[in-house]
């Protein structure tokens, strides 16, 4: 078992990544179970510079509900169940584990602090 350590992160120190299968977007990891022993993993999530009309396909997170704020822009989710959600600057939408889900009509100024609990990576 990996030993949790505590995390202080800093803007100047973002390590930007390609997303893991959304082409267009990236993450920076600001707390995970494979890193820091964390029981959550927190992502900050952006769009590639360039990058327009971005749109993230159909997917389930099995084991961990998919919480996201976001920070700035825009973007449609739409969620099995529930139909389609507008997300603004300032909004939040949790979608639970094993629910269908795709995201559509991205912005390109969009943010989002985007949280996995329990941790997936």
């Amino acid at each position: 078992m990996t030993k949790s350590t505590g995390v202080v992160y800093h803007s100047e120190d973002a390590a930007w990544e390609p997303h893991p299968f959304a082409e267009g977007l990236e993450r920076c990891v600001l707390l995970s179970q494979a890193h820091h022993g964390a029981g959550v993993s927190i992502f900050l999530l952006r769009v590639k510079p360039g990058w327009r009309n971005l749109a993230v396909e159909d997917h389930v997170h099995e084991t961990a509900d998919d919480i996201s704020y976001l920070l700035s822009g825009s973007a449609t989710v739409v969620v099995e169940g529930y139909g389609e959600q507008e997300l603004r600057s300032g909004g939040f939408i949790r979608i639970p584990k094993g629910v269908r889900h795709r995201v559509h009509s991205i912005s390109e100024d969009f943010v989002a602090i985007n949280q996995f609990c329990p941790a997936t990576y």
